[in-house]
């Protein structure tokens, strides 16, 4: 029978992958962001096709946000029940 300390070392490698991912995808959102910003901000007008185009990419920004929120942290499995009441004398 597998001990705990065997399912930790096999799903550590995992958890660190995950959080590389969560992270990098964390980070691509915010250099998107920031472009965003920094065009909207930009001096001069931009072409209807420029706006559109820049309106979809604040569009799919927001997408990714809102998906990266609704990752669940919480642990799958079932959790342990508590063992029974110990019987009284």
């Amino acid at each position: 029978m597998a001990t705990v300390q065997d399912f930790i070392n096999a799903e550590a490698p995992v958890l660190a992958s995950l959080g590389t991912a969560l992270t990098a995808l964390g980070n691509g959102i915010k250099a998107l962001d920031d472009l965003i910003t920094q065009l909207q901000n930009s001096p001069g007008t931009l072409s209807a096709a420029d706006q559109a185009a820049l309106d979809q990419i604040q569009a799919t920004s927001q997408a990714l946000v809102a998906q990266a929120n609704a990752i669940s942290t919480t642990p799958p499995g079932n959790p342990v029940p508590p063992p029974p009441p110990l019987p009284t004398v």
